[in-house]
């Protein structure tokens, strides 16, 4: 008999999910998109390290070894870090390198979503992480809004010519300000300095009329902004290997679930998949407010190793995980069958 490897619940673990929360109060995203500090990445010759994306595959923004950074934001025509190219007007989608990967976060007024976290767990540390940040941004712009017009006229020429005296030498101008200088406010022209990173030095005076710009009073959220915790999972993706040294006959495979009134998809027996679905049982608000049905799908390859997109909780997941694995275990209990025509050599 062929002995499947059937994980237990302790070793099943998901290789990415997608989890969404909403926010108590109403944020604005447009000023979220402006104003969030974000971290910019240099190849080794000093040149910007951008990724362009295009309209047929994402591109994946790979982990630069960084710890609660954010390195990219996008919004209507707001581009902002390492992405670069098509950006939703309606969504603002930010990265944020944390637990040691980079997870893609998209905001709206009322809700967060984060995509590619490995659990439940880290979802929520990236979304927490980002809620910080907004509100900590909030904190800056008060403060800058605390000055008269003239007192911050005064420190924005002060700036510009400290940058022009250091030959704009980023390293140089941090420098500089990291000591007290007399009658300038050190933390505004910190909060000043978060910003100049976003500017080549030939676009300095669109960084320089942002400043001013940010003299008025800019609201983003409210102090006691956070999520409600009533978090859902709409995709989960987990990777198992059934059978290691084994061929799946995907042909015999597909009419065997048929008959227990599965939903299969194979084309043929030259596929190298075969895609069976079930209904998901949790209830949930649509993502996109449309009448969608949430499957739990098992893709199984020929290869013998098995795909399951599930948008559900863990526990579900797995109570389908391993009704499907006992499904395929009765059929290579078929006696009708020899399976060792499909074992392959390691």
């Amino acid at each position: 008999m062929t002995e499947l490897n059937i994980l237990s619940q302790e070793d099943y673990k998901p290789t990415t999910i997608t989890a969404r929360d909403s926010f108590n109060t109403s944020i604005d995203v447009s000023n979220v998109a402006k104003y969030l500090p974000i971290y910019h990445i240099y190849n080794d010759d000093g040149s910007r390290f951008l990724i362009k994306q295009n309209e047929k595959k994402k591109k994946k923004i790979p982990f630069k070894g960084l710890d609660k950074q954010i390195v990219s934001i996008c919004y209507n025509n707001i581009k902002r870090g390492i992405r670069q190219g098509k950006s939703m007007d309606n969504m603002l989608s930010l990265d944020i390198q944390i637990i040691n990967k980079n997870i893609h976060i998209k905001i709206s007024s009322d809700s967060i979503l984060a995509l590619g976290a490995r659990s439940l767990d880290e979802a929520i540390i990236a979304n927490n992480t980002i809620i910080a940040y907004i509100k900590e941004t909030q904190k800056s712009l008060d403060y800058i809004s605390s000055f008269d017009n003239d007192n911050i006229q005064r420190h924005i020429c002060f700036l510009k010519k400290t940058i022009e005296d250091n030959k704009y030498n980023k390293r140089k101008i941090f420098k500089y300000f990291s000591n007290d200088i007399l009658n300038i406010d050190k933390e505004l022209i910190n909060i000043f300095l978060l910003y100049l990173e976003d500017y080549d030095i030939k676009d300095y005076e669109q960084y320089y009329n942002k400043l001013k710009e940010m003299k008025e009073k800019i609201t983003i959220c409210k102090d006691n902004l956070k999520t409600t915790g009533d978090y859902v999972i709409y995709n989960a993706v987990y990777y198992n290997e059934l059978l290691e040294g084994h061929l799946i006959p995907l042909h015999h495979l597909a009419p065997f679930l048929g008959k227990y009134g599965i939903m299969v998809e194979y084309d043929n027996r030259n596929s190298t998949g075969l895609t069976a679905c079930f209904n998901v049982e949790e209830e949930k608000n649509n993502l996109n407010g449309d009448n969608k049905t949430y499957k739990h799908r098992f893709t199984v390859m020929l290869s013998g190793k098995i795909k399951q997109v599930s948008a559900c909780t863990v526990e579900e997941s797995y109570k389908y995980y391993k009704g499907f694995s006992n499904l395929l275990k009765k059929f290579y209990e078929r006696d009708d069958l020899n399976f060792e025509e499909y074992m392959i050599s390691i």
